[in-house]
């Protein structure tokens, strides 16, 4: 799932995806969910809530990065996400249990509950 700056214009500028999305929520960790993530946090410069399982949290990271070697180091993509920024992106996450309800705004709440798909998938 790479996504370019052409393919998300239509949402809005980079920097303002923060102003029309209230919140990402990530229901597990395989890339077709999780693929864009780094990309759109750390370079489209979505800066709202992001909700996803421990678990997801856990295993999103190993499987962005080894989707960026090989789409970096063996196909030589030169505009792809970081390591670095995979860190900074998975730092903005806020977790959330099953069962477990969060209050997103004043007007938003998200209850997770267990999807069995994957280790850690939530229905939200």
């Amino acid at each position: 799932a790479v996504v370019s700056t052409q393919s998300t214009g239509y949402i809005c500028q980079p920097g303002g995806a923060t102003d029309v999305i209230d919140c990402l929520i990530i229901s597990h960790f395989h890339l077709d969910h999780c693929g864009s993530l780094p990309y759109f946090t750390e370079k489209f410069g979505y800066n709202g809530p992001l909700i996803m399982t421990a678990p997801t949290r856990a295993i999103a990271p190993i499987l962005l990065e080894d989707y960026r070697k090989i789409t970096v180091d063996r196909y030589g993509e030169t505009d792809f996400f970081t390591t670095q920024q995979i860190k900074q992106c998975i730092k903005k996450v806020r977790t959330i249990r099953v069962h477990e309800t969060i209050q997103v705004d004043k007007d938003i709440s998200v209850k997770c509950y267990y999807a069995g798909h994957v280790l850690g998938a939530g229905m939200f």
